[in-house]
């Protein structure tokens, strides 16, 4: 009887302790694949949720002052139960469009979690007039102005297909 009861009371202060120290914990970040941009270019937005719970509350999503949003957002889940430790990560993508030029802030997306909220940093995105090229890239006009050194204006490409039944 004295082992049994020594074995249930090991049994409770295991898992106790498995409570005490298991945190519960978020963290959300919010980022861009750009931050300059012309005007009708597309960008990426992404918003990443972390929690060390089995369940991921959801979270609010930014306000896209200044772009289109093209859809719905694109998600992904990944869990993790690696000694007790559980980490669950979902991942949101929005496909996004700038409707005008100038300077935008997208502002924090926001996820509460036990009474507390948590929110991502404002993202800054600069768009600038289409012909123009950005940061890190070129124009499709500025692309088309460069092949063999030539300018070739509007461009008319066509595609035949040589077979009644393609494969796909």
């Amino acid at each position: 009887m004295v082992l049994r009861t020594r074995f249930t009371f090991a049994i409770l202060m295991f898992l106790a302790a498995g409570f005490v120290y298991a945190s519960d914990t978020v963290n959300i970040t919010g980022r861009v694949d750009r931050n300059q941009v012309t005007a009708y270019d597309r960008i990426t937005y992404t918003l990443t949720v972390t929690a060390s719970t089995r369940s991921i509350p959801e979270p609010v999503p930014p306000d896209f002052n200044g772009f289109k949003l093209l859809g719905t957002p694109r998600t992904s889940t990944q869990f993790n139960w690696t000694n007790g430790q559980v980490r669950n990560t979902r991942i949101y993508t929005y496909s996004l469009q700038a409707k005008q030029e100038g300077t935008f802030i997208i502002s924090p997306a926001k996820v509460t979690f036990q009474g507390q909220v948590y929110q991502t940093t404002p993202v800054k995105v600069t768009v600038t007039k289409p012909g123009q090229a950005s940061s890190g890239g070129t124009t499709a006009e500025a692309d088309v102005e460069n092949v063999a050194g030539q300018n070739l204006g509007n461009l008319f490409l066509r595609s035949v297909v040589d077979s009644e039944t393609p494969f796909v």
